[in-house]
């Protein structure tokens, strides 16, 4: 219906929109932070993954400069790219309607929001690569074009660029055209290893990277992404831990392709409904098998959403649910603005913090700062304008950090540094905390300042107030 047509794209413009005046305001995850000190320092590789997202912070800042709005642009950007793609893809397999209704559907879910939006990292670019991905392949599907496998080739390389878990991706697509008995003839296709082989010299950065380094990001991402089980009861709770992620956030995507599949078990299916069914499964099993071994997070379900929301959007439209459509339209527009309302308060503290107490404090007395992990570190870089300034060497998940910085950890390491701070941020009211062990290393005393970098404002939902503190050593080398 035109009418149905008109208000989805409306509703689908004005989301666009707000996602881009949001930018102007809100304070990304501290994650944003951490892959902004990666564009200072180009590579072919990082230790924690490829190098796409530094690139494309790199060229953000460098038109919009070092500001909050540059790297808020990047979460938007994505996901109205993203959106696009799925809204072509939803036009593939049925009409426009189908589109906007799976475009609504991945854009306002609370994953997507929370995850992609108000956390810039490296899942960004490897979802826009996935919404593409998926449309490539969907259009080869249909119209056996050599063009898009091509295309296929290309987009799956920059998702390779983006993120090591595209693998899944391939893994998903192989399966469906080896089982599809009408689409096992791309394998005598030459152009698949034509495209293939594009997908590869695309990646081939990574790979020299790795070999020039020992395949140290390969190794680096087992050691520090690896499930804390230490036996086979534990490997249970962190499996349970993914199903728990899974089914609470994706249940209901699940449960509608799953009941109009059941219901009209012997009717035929599009080939791209399949190939969308295929993917869905193929990720839902390889992230629940590598949960015995690894955590696995809400953000690494998010490119499940794409294949899930078209296959709602479709079976929805198909079986005239529009009810149900914007019933879940609702509950996910109200989760998702409670996820910005929080995410929004969160953010904004250890910015508050800096910019009222730590910056005014560097003027005057200006030292070198130290924190625990890199998460609080690339904040204060980012915010105080100062590179003197890096985690503690003792901590493990720094990796690059030694290099970038190592005239700032030599110094540290050989004790020449005569007086520095050391910060973390807590929200009150805070555990047990003490200094960490290894900073006696580095320092022969260091002195609990007064608790003066202090912050109380009210929760937006709640109104509670809620308190939040920068604990500050001074420490010194007699």
């Amino acid at each position: 219906m035109r009418s149905q047509t008109t208000v989805l794209r409306a509703l689908l413009l004005l989301c666009c929109l707000g996602l881009v005046v949001y930018c102007f305001f809100i304070y990304p995850g501290s994650d944003a932070f951490y892959y902004w000190e990666w564009s200072q320092h180009l590579a072919l590789s990082y230790y924690d993954g490829p190098p796409m997202i530094a690139y494309i912070i790199k060229v953000f800042t460098s038109i919009f400069g070092t500001n909050l709005f540059a790297l808020n642009s990047i979460g938007a950007l994505s996901l109205i790219v993203s959106s696009y793609f799925i809204y072509k893809t939803g036009e593939l397999i049925e009409d426009q309607e189908t589109g906007l209704m799976a475009a609504l559907l991945w854009l306002l879910h609370p994953i997507i929001i929370s995850r992609l939006f108000l956390k810039v990292t490296y899942d960004d670019p490897l979802n826009v690569f996935w919404a593409i991905a998926i449309y490539y392949v969907a259009r080869y599907i249909k119209h056996q074009k050599t063009s898009d496998l091509y295309a296929s080739g290309c987009v799956i390389g920059l998702m390779l660029l983006s993120k090591y878990s595209a693998i899944v991706f391939i893994i998903g697509s192989l399966l469906f055209f080896i089982l599809k008995p009408s689409q096992r003839k791309i394998f005598k296709n030459k152009h698949l290893y034509g495209s293939a082989l594009l997908a590869l010299i695309i990646f081939s950065p990574v790979i020299v990277w790795n070999v020039q380094h020992d395949w140290i990001s390969i190794t680096y991402q087992l050691a520090v992404h690896k499930s804390t089980a230490t036996n086979h009861s534990i490997s249970w709770i962190s499996a349970n831990h993914y199903l728990g992620n899974f089914l609470g956030n994706l249940l209901i995507f699940a449960l509608i392709p799953i009941m109009a599949i059941y219901r009209n078990k012997l009717k035929t299916k599009p080939d791209l409904i399949d190939y969308l069914l295929c993917m869905s499964l193929s990720f839902f099993i390889f992230w629940l098998a590598a949960s015995f071994f690894i955590t696995v997070v809400m953000m690494y379900l998010a490119p499940v959403i794409i294949s899930l929301s078209l296959l709602c959007a479709y079976y929805l439209k198909k079986y005239r649910y529009h009810k149900t459509f914007w019933i879940l339209i609702g509950i996910f527009f109200i989760a998702s603005m409670m996820r910005i309302v929080e995410g929004y308060q969160n953010s904004t503290v250890n910015y508050k913090i800096t910019q009222q107490f730590i910056a005014p404090y560097q003027q005057v007395h200006p030292l070198p700062i130290f924190g625990y992990n890199y998460s609080s570190v690339d904040e204060m870089v980012f915010w105080v304008n100062d590179k003197t300034i890096a985690p503690l060497p003792c901590i493990a998940e720094i990796n690059q950090y030694r290099y970038w910085n190592a005239s700032l950890t030599n110094a540290l390491v050989n004790r020449k540094i005569k007086q520095a701070l050391y910060i973390d941020f807590y929200t009150v009211p805070i555990p047990a905390i003490t200094i960490p062990g290894c900073i006696d290393q580095y320092f022969s005393s260091c002195t609990k300042l007064p608790t003066h970098f202090t912050l109380q404002q009210p929760h937006l939902l709640t109104n509670h107030p809620v308190t939040s503190e920068a604990i500050v050593y001074k420490c010194s080398n007699s």
